[in-house]
């Protein structure tokens, strides 16, 4: 069923990143597996897949069954690891690394910075966006300096060219709605907005999270578990005001 509201353009756009997220999922899948996962017809599948392959978001990776069999042979459909690059964040009370991969998750390089390169009370290291320096930026500024510099060297250029998006992961609560961490005293003395300073930054959507959740989705979503995953997470932290901490990850098994 179609929900109320989506053009024809909002559909289609859904119906590209079902494939995507799929074959992101399962490694490698034929039109006929997609289009059933989907709800789709073989043929819409096609044209989209079609297109992604057009547009070098996917690639062919081999077919099924011996030749001269009866019937056509499955074409396997994947994702194209240099299609695009994704930077990864992760940001501890006593370091901040980012680092670059491609699209089928292979590391391609990595930094580590300390404290006093983003931390609230640290002694900055050069200058963030928008020319402010990095002892003077507001907190999520100046991580969103931090990591720009960082991808920068990583990626040997002037500016981030070819990534398509990026995740941040930090110790405490966090929000993920708003990408703001709510509240974590070892770095920042309140509560820091870090998804919009990053995104202007970097200029690609950035997903942001506690860094336990994120590790948890990571491995629901890139090793073996996502072939089988558990039904949820519970992750309970101990200490004083450990009830705060208590949450639930949902296993991602709905498109």
């Amino acid at each position: 069923m179609i929900p109320r509201g989506l053009s024809a353009t909002d559909i289609r756009r859904r119906n590209r990143s079902g494939i995507l997220r799929l074959v992101h999922r399962f490694g490698a899948l034929a039109r006929n597996d997609l289009a059933g996962a989907l709800g789709l017809t073989r043929a819409s599948v096609t044209i989209l897949s079609g297109e992604l392959l057009a547009e070098g978001l996917l690639e062919e990776a081999g077919s099924s069954g011996p030749g001269g069999k009866a019937g056509r042979r499955k074409v396997f459909l994947r994702i194209r690891p240099d299609a695009g690059k994704l930077i990864g964040v992760g940001v501890e009370p006593d370091r901040l690394q980012v680092l670059v991969t491609d699209l089928a998750g292979r590391v391609l390089g990595v930094r580590e910075l300390p404290p006093g390169d983003f931390a609230e009370h640290g002694t900055g290291a050069g200058p963030g966006p928008g020319g402010d320096s990095g002892r003077h930026a507001e907190p999520g500024a100046r991580v969103a300096g931090a990591v720009l510099r960082s991808a920068v060297d990583l990626l040997e250029g002037a500016e981030p060219a070819g990534v398509v998006g990026a995740g941040l992961g930090v110790t405490g609560r966090v929000d993920p709605g708003t990408g703001t961490c709510l509240r974590e005293p070892r770095i920042w003395a309140g509560p820091v907005s870090l998804a919009d300073p990053l995104a202007a930054a970097l200029g690609v959507p950035v997903s942001v999270d506690n860094n336990v959740r994120a590790l948890a989705l990571a491995e629901l979503l890139l090793t073996e578990a996502r072939k089988d995953p558990p039904a949820g997470l519970l992750f309970v932290k101990y200490g004083p005001r450990s009830e705060e901490h208590t949450s639930e990850l949902q296993s991602p098994n709905t498109i």
